[in-house]
């Protein structure tokens, strides 16, 4: 069965396009209970390629240095920290596009909550899971492979039904 049609998806073509993120930043964004969730993205660089349309959400790689900046700055934000898998967890899927979502224009940010100091914020306008297909990614925004971009049509046709068209699936 699907799910219900989130109303962000109404009317809109399934991005051609995909952002990177190393985990477990990802993972922060998408699994955290909501009043606990990653809502904003860090960039040293501006990107208005990843503002206000739908984006791929592809997990690259984990590092040991990330998985413990990611942990110390969530403690900052207030997650309590039994929230977050241990390193080298299964849940922090790698080389995969996981997730669709869109951001909002960025502005410098501060050093607090989830900011970072000195870096382009892009808070979340939305943010969805979806199941995982392999992929290399690249650097910052790509366009995904014409087979990679089959295999997310099937799999949010699966999460979200075919009969409405919650997007316009070409």
């Amino acid at each position: 069965m699907s799910a219900p049609r989130p109303p962000q998806y109404c009317n809109k073509p399934l991005p051609l396009v995909a952002l990177s993120f190393r985990q477990p930043w990802l993972w922060m964004m998408l699994h955290l209970p909501l009043e606990h969730r990653k809502r904003i993205e860090n960039r040293r660089q501006k990107n208005s390629t990843i503002c206000d349309a739908p984006i791929w959400l592809h997990a690259s790689r984990i590092t040991k240095k990330d998985y413990e900046l990611a942990w110390r700055i969530a403690a900052r934000a207030g997650v309590p920290l039994e929230l977050i898998p241990g390193w080298g967890s299964p849940e922090y899927v790698q080389h995969a596009i996981i997730g669709i979502g869109s951001f909002q224009p960025c502005y410098i940010t501060a050093d607090n909550g989830w900011e970072m100091a000195g870096h382009f914020g892009y808070p979340v306008r939305y943010v969805d899971p979806i199941g995982p297909v392999e992929c290399s990614g690249k650097l910052s925004t790509w366009k995904v492979p014409p087979d990679v971009y089959r295999k997310l049509k099937r799999n949010f046709v699966e999460r979200y039904g075919d009969s409405h068209r919650p997007f316009t699936i070409a």
